[in-house]
């Protein structure tokens, strides 16, 4: 019954009944509220998952002799492990309704037991503990709580640190038993009743609706530049125009362009990258980097010490016989220097740099499977930008740069000779392209703009490690119309998920391709702990079936866009290098816009719905992997 219908009732018995009646009437009206109210708390964390750690959090502190450690117990860690709070909240509450008495004695024989010198105390404690109805009597609150606080007061520093290390002894372990029944029991509940509508309500419905970008609104108005990056940029980085900028998609536009700025390339050449592999498309490039070197192109090579692991001495020694300069980031072999923050920090960027005026950045490594399948490759799908002007080379190699003073040279670097330039057209094509021109004329067009304003931003030590993540913050907060992020590793922080959710509350439509095929296995689980409630509060969640995505790129309202090697997860925010090209300008975000949208296309969308419906050993493992966040 609703609440309007209790205040009708409410009426009627003032004029009809008598003061009894009228009394029950009334209460009876306040409790629908109530209950209204209290079912609004538990639907906003309303996925198995949230209510499961916010009884496991409630058990936990209902455990605590007292009712003010109870509570503040359980609402503290209903917070940490994100658990609903109104569940954590009801548990300690029914605790001290049934007063737990038993739960004293277990504190009390482990507060011995850790304890031992105070035992006779302790006994005294306890005694005056049930004397003072320490389970809280809701008869005599005000009572109950100045015996609580008499009782606490009267504990010395050992007994209370016996008391309160017994108590979360044995709530933590009573929560974490607790959390995995309560879990069972609420995904069988979610599952059979998604198949009830399933079957009843959402048989003629389509499982998914396409993502409809919002028209300006009428009001709107063509601003200039500058405008528009003091309303999306962070105005504190430089803002510089690439002479020509082009989006590539996936290897078989990317790769080209790569292996073209290589073998054009007659003065400098840096390449940076996280993955190089002794495969068919690492030797293609190493097979292109020696050319490079032996016309006389002063060649450096960075790669990764985790990412290209297992790379044979005997490939990195080839570069270096043909005069390559490599340097491995943070190599395993050194770990024991730099201890466990060593093994951690990776480099992440992909960067390269030819003549100080081709730059190409993005998220393709250098192994098959960012190739096109076409060309005998993976064909994972992932994105990079082509930059031809020498301020954006200038500040990508400065980047490089930073990173090449903290590598280690490869052991047994030979001097580089230098031997008759190798014709660039001589070495194979991709695709069927001549893969020292990239694309074909149409398709060159179609991608390319000339004269873009931009940002390079890329992430550092200390006080350098936001700088990306502002970024994006700073456009989701500016966007009126729609946001769309495809990112392979979706775990987003708090900060982030807090600018999407208001964004939506906004009316702006957020959508984002994540990975249905991962490489790997626990970060796809850790992010799809969070798809409940991303789908709770309005934001759409569309799987890439077809491979593995591997694109860190985003596009709001057709004005602001980016593509970078930044992952939104806390790996690419706290641990690894990484780099980015951010662009204030129409003509670039509607391309990439149209691209996402795309791949949106070929999605499944995922819904609430089934989304809730997986089996409980799944939803288990998935919050279980998204405790270890820290480290994916």
């Amino acid at each position: 019954m609703g609440f309007s219908n209790s205040v009708g009732r409410l009426c009627v018995a003032a004029v009809f009944q008598r003061g009894g009646a009228l009394a029950r009437v009334f209460l009876d009206a306040v409790d629908l509220k109530l209950l209204g109210y209290l079912r609004g708390l538990f639907e906003r964390g309303g996925s198995p998952e949230k209510l499961s750690r916010g009884v496991a959090a409630g058990v936990l502190g209902a455990f605590f002799p007292s009712a003010i450690f109870r509570f503040a117990a359980a609402l503290l860690a209903a917070l940490f492990f994100r658990g609903n709070k109104a569940a954590a909240l009801l548990v300690p509450a029914l605790a001290g309704v049934f007063e737990f008495q038993w739960i004293l004695r277990v504190e009390r024989s482990l507060a011995v037991w850790v304890w031992p010198s105070g035992q006779n105390q302790l006994a005294g404690v306890a005694a005056s503990m049930n004397a003072a109805n320490l389970s809280w009597a809701w008869q005599n609150p005000l009572d109950s709580l100045f015996a609580q606080f008499a009782a606490l007061f009267s504990l010395n520093t050992g007994t209370g640190f016996a008391l309160g290390g017994a108590a979360l002894l044995v709530g933590g372990c009573a929560g974490v038993s607790i959390y995995p029944v309560s879990l069972i029991a609420l995904s069988f509940f979610y599952d059979a009743k998604f198949r009830t509508q399933q079957y009843l309500e959402l048989a003629d419905r389509p499982r998914s609706q396409p993502f409809v970008i919002p028209p300006p609104p009428p009001n709107d108005v063509p601003v200039d530049y500058a405008d528009l990056q003091a309303h999306y940029c962070d105005t504190k980085h430089r803002i510089m125009n690439g002479e020509a900028v082009r989006l590539l998609i996936d290897g078989g536009e990317a790769y080209p362009e790569m292996l073209a700025a290589i073998a054009s390339a007659r003065s400098t050449l840096v390449l940076e990258t996280y993955i190089l592999r002794d495969d068919k498309f690492g030797n293609l490039f190493a097979a292109a980097l020696r050319a490079a070197a032996r016309r006389g192109v002063k060649t450096r090579v960075i790669c990764d010490g985790v990412g290209s692991i297992g790379l044979p001495p005997e490939f990195l020694g080839e570069l270096s016989g043909d005069g390559v300069e490599v340097r491995i980031f943070h190599p395993i072999s050194a770990f024991w220097r730099g201890g466990y923050g060593f093994l951690q920090r990776r480099d992440h960027r992909k960067i390269i740099v030819a003549d100080a005026h081709v730059s190409l950045l993005g998220g393709l490594n250098i192994a098959d499977e960012y190739a096109a399948v076409a060309d005998g490759g993976g064909g994972w799908r992932d994105t990079h930008v082509r930059i031809d002007g020498a301020e954006a080379a200038r500040v990508l190699t400065k980047i490089f740069e930073e990173t090449w003073r903290k590598a280690e040279p490869v052991p047994g670097h030979k001097k580089h000779r230098t031997e008759p330039p190798v014709d660039p057209y001589k070495l194979p094509p991709l695709s069927g392209e001549d893969w020292t021109q990239g694309q074909s004329p149409g398709r060159r067009a179609r991608n390319t703009s000339e004269n873009l304003p931009m940002q390079i931003l890329s992430n550092h030590e200390l006080l350098m490690r936001m700088r990306i993540k502002r970024a994006y913050l700073c456009a989701f907060r500016a966007a009126r119309r729609y946001i769309l992020i495809e990112n392979a590793f979706f775990i987003p922080d708090r900060d982030v998920l807090r600018a999407l959710y208001k964004a939506v509350r906004r009316g702006v439509k957020v959508g984002v391709v994540v990975a249905m095929k991962h490489d790997i296995r626990v970060a796809a689980m850790a992010s799809r702990a969070l798809y409940d409630e991303l789908l709770s509060h309005g934001v759409r969640l569309f799987e890439y079936p077809i491979s593995m995505i591997h694109s860190k790129v985003a596009a709001i309202d057709d004005r602001w866009s980016i593509v970078s090697s930044y992952n939104l997860n806390h790996r690419s925010l706290i641990h690894d290098l990484e780099v980015g090209v951010l662009f204030c300008d129409t003509r670039f975000t509607v391309a990439l816009r149209d691209q996402i949208l795309t791949d949106i296309g070929k999605c499944d969308e995922l819904t609430k719905e089934l989304h809730r419906s997986r089996s409980w050993n799944i939803a288990l493992t998935e919050s279980v992997c998204y405790q270890f966040r820290y480290w994916l």
